[in-house]
């Protein structure tokens, strides 16, 4: 299958900004590309700040704590965005970074959905946000 260049134009806002996942009928995330320069760049700062706990051969279980706190921050802040259809005890609840670390940290399975919506490469290129478009003028 050849590589068509101009149906695999990344849309590099949409990576930063974020596109809507659809989780079900009722809940959306806003979710960017894992891979952003936000991300990215608050990953590295991260990892410069705490490179000798996260290298420390004797002392792995604080290590692996601090990786997961700076992936947990990361993704709260740079790759959930936002979210429709949260509830707490039936109520709305406004996202924050800080509700999102929380939800991401209790949540496994929704953050291993939501990781995987932000891997993948298909959900943030410009042809899907043309396509996008026509559904919702057909709507």
């Amino acid at each position: 299958m050849a590589f068509d260049i101009n149906k695999n134009t990344r849309n590099r806002d949409a990576e930063t900004e974020g596109t809507w996942f659809v989780y079900d009928e009722d809940v959306q995330f806003l979710v960017a590309r894992k891979n952003n320069p936000k991300y990215r760049s608050a990953i590295s700062k991260g990892y410069r700040e705490n490179e000798r706990v996260i290298s420390s051969n004797t002392n792995t279980d604080r290590a692996e704590k601090v990786s997961e706190q700076l992936m947990l921050e990361a993704l709260a802040n740079y790759v959930l965005l936002d979210w429709k259809g949260m509830v707490e005890n039936g109520k709305p609840i406004e996202y924050t970074p800080g509700r999102a670390m929380s939800v991401l940290e209790e949540h496994d399975d929704l953050r291993k959905e939501i990781e995987e919506y932000a891997d993948n490469r298909e959900n943030y290129l410009a042809e899907k946000d043309k396509k996008d478009a026509k559904n919702l003028k057909k709507s």
